[in-house]
């Protein structure tokens, strides 16, 4: 997952700093469903760390038009990262879903 978020900012990152450039006004929203959630979520997190990449002055205004949405993603950070994006990342886990739910700590939990 890190690769391919990693992949995506090489490939993406001139163009959109263009754009956010461009239009100084619009944000950048990811999206996306399982793996592709939580490349998205890794992206939004490196380019929020990262403003100088898309030209932003900071990581406050880059984290004001930096926003991803997960969809069923597998946990892909630890639980103190997580909190820091509580603002960057929104992620939908509907009931028991496996994917969205195990966890390092979960399998801890139950004794995985």
């Amino acid at each position: 997952m890190l690769q391919s978020a990693l992949h995506f900012i090489v490939e993406l990152t001139p163009r959109l700093a263009s754009l956010m450039n461009q239009y100084p006004k619009f944000g950048l929203t990811l999206v996306g469903h399982s793996l592709g959630g939580a490349t998205a979520s890794l992206a939004a997190l490196l380019w929020r760390d990262n403003p100088s990449l898309l030209n932003l002055p900071s990581v406050e205004i880059a984290a004001q038009r930096i926003h991803a949405f997960s969809f069923g993603a597998p946990c892909t950070v630890s639980m103190d990262l997580s909190a820091s994006t509580r603002d960057l990342i929104t992620s939908i886990v509907v009931g028991p879903d496996l994917v969205g739910r195990l966890s390092l700590g979960s399998a801890h939990f139950y004794e995985i």
